[in-house]
């Protein structure tokens, strides 16, 4: 009875899906379907019944009346039941690296369905760059280059190499000399890149001679105040005298307003004899406190004249300079020619008799000039006394000085000291107002009767 029941409602249900067009139809049908899948069998086999019935109720029904179809029974629908599969995903697996330039690719796998997933992997970004090699040498004052290249996209990094800053410099050479006073300038310059480097060279300082003139410059050294009172000297006065020992240069100086100043100064002095032989030339000062230069004879070199020219220039460097002077003057040491006797020689002193009283031996034999005198130096010894060896007595030499012409100008005889036989002997003898300048003499020593 209830599934009779349950058939007209069904049956109901359908006319009124009919009579609103029919469009519900195909999703009852699927409701249906669907419902029949969820029930058991019993269930199933009331339906198969109850549709049966309804196919037969639905014949008749088309014939019954209008209100019998207006009959409303409420249908009872049963909701589809679905079941979603849910992945159970791996790790992922790196299935294409990633390199600098280029995506990667990785997947994972579901382990039920073994469904895969897959997703790209960024480019890294990160270059893969080998050791710098060097495109261009850094030099001293220019930069170098360096690259290095990515062994996966080949892609070139550069990079500067700092110059260097060291310079190959050659030898300093001077550019500027430096002087006693003022400072010199030298400079070298490098082989890679002409850079030059500059320095100073100390000033040498003066290097003063006995005069207290410089060897090097010729400047004259002076104090703050020589050179200021050397700065004003604007004439000069001077004379010359002769003395028994020197000549006696006197000078003195005077400003522009004719006032005398007090300072020192150079003075060259040049002499030539009459034959035109220079017998001095040398470099004196005069001092800031005195007025004279003295020029000593003895400073002079003996020629064959005693006349001649004494010239002289007086100046200060860098401050005044006066022409030179010359002036007469006689009195020049001069020499003369003179050949001497053939040493060592024994001479001996004879008594009246003929018999030989003593002997000595002259060994050497020098001499000078003065004036016109000739000044001898005799250096022997005793050998014989016939008195004995203990015996102490004068040597004696006689001599003869021949002029040029065979003339004898001087004679006489030497004495030595009172000496015994082994006793050596030093005797100076002059012989006065013998010699004229420039002559030729021969001196003879002989025996003494």
């Amino acid at each position: 009875m209830k599934r009779f029941i349950i058939a007209i409602l069904l049956v109901c249900f359908a006319l009124i899906l009919s009579a609103c067009g029919g469009t519900e139809e195909t999703p009852t049908t699927q409701a249906s379907t669907t419902a029949a899948k969820t029930q058991d069998p019993v269930t199933t086999a009331a339906q198969t019944t109850e549709a049966s019935i309804t196919t037969a109720v639905s014949t008749t029904a088309s014939t019954s009346t209008t209100a019998a179809a207006q009959t409303t029974v409420p249908a009872t629908t049963t909701a589809p039941v679905t079941t979603e599969h849910v992945h159970s995903f791996g790790e992922w697996k790196t299935v294409t690296e990633a390199t600098c330039v280029a995506k990667g690719l990785q997947e994972r796998e579901c382990s039920v369905c073994k469904a895969k997933e897959t997703q790209e992997i960024d480019a890294t970004g990160v270059h893969s760059f080998g050791e710098w090699k060097t495109v261009k040498e850094a030099t001293c004052g220019e930069k170098g280059q360096q690259e290095r290249e990515c062994s996966v996209c080949k892609e070139k990094e550069t990079q500067d190499i700092a110059a260097t800053g060291e310079h190959s410099f050659g030898a300093w050479e001077t550019v500027t000399e430096e002087s006693c006073t003022e400072k010199g300038t030298e400079e070298r310059e490098c082989s890679v890149c002409g850079a030059k480097e500059t320095q100073e060279i100390d000033a040498l300082g003066h290097d003063p001679d006995e005069n207290n003139v410089c060897k090097r410059c010729g400047r004259l050294i002076m104090t703050d105040q020589e050179q200021k009172n050397a700065a004003k000297v604007d004439t000069m006065s001077h004379s010359l005298s002769e003395s028994y020992s020197y000549f006696d240069l006197s000078i003195s100086f005077k400003d522009a307003s004719s006032y005398s100043v007090s300072s020192p100064a150079i003075v060259d002095v040049r002499i030539v004899n009459a034959s035109g032989v220079t017998v001095l030339e040398k470099t004196y000062v005069k001092t800031q406190y005195s007025s004279h230069v003295y020029i000593y004879y003895s400073d002079i070199t003996s020629g064959i004249d005693s006349t001649g020219i004494l010239y002289y220039t007086v100046y200060n460097p860098g401050y005044f300079t006066f022409s030179e002077v010359g002036k007469d003057v006689g009195g020049l040491p001069w020499t003369v020619s003179l050949e001497l006797p053939t040493l060592p020689h024994s001479y001996s002193y004879k008594l009246s008799s003929g018999t030989v009283s003593s002997t000595c031996e002259a060994e050497s034999i020098s001499y000078e000039v003065s004036g016109d005198d000739l000044v001898l130096t005799i250096v022997g010894k005793k050998t014989y006394d016939k008195n004995g060896a203990g015996q102490s007595s004068s040597c004696k030499i006689s001599y003869k000085l021949y002029d040029s012409e065979g003339f004898v100008v001087k004679s006489g005889t030497i004495y030595t000291q009172s000496v015994a036989v082994g006793d050596k002997f030093k005797v100076t003898q002059t012989l006065y107002d013998c010699l004229e300048p420039g002559k030729t003499y021969r001196l003879e020593f002989l025996d003494t009767n």
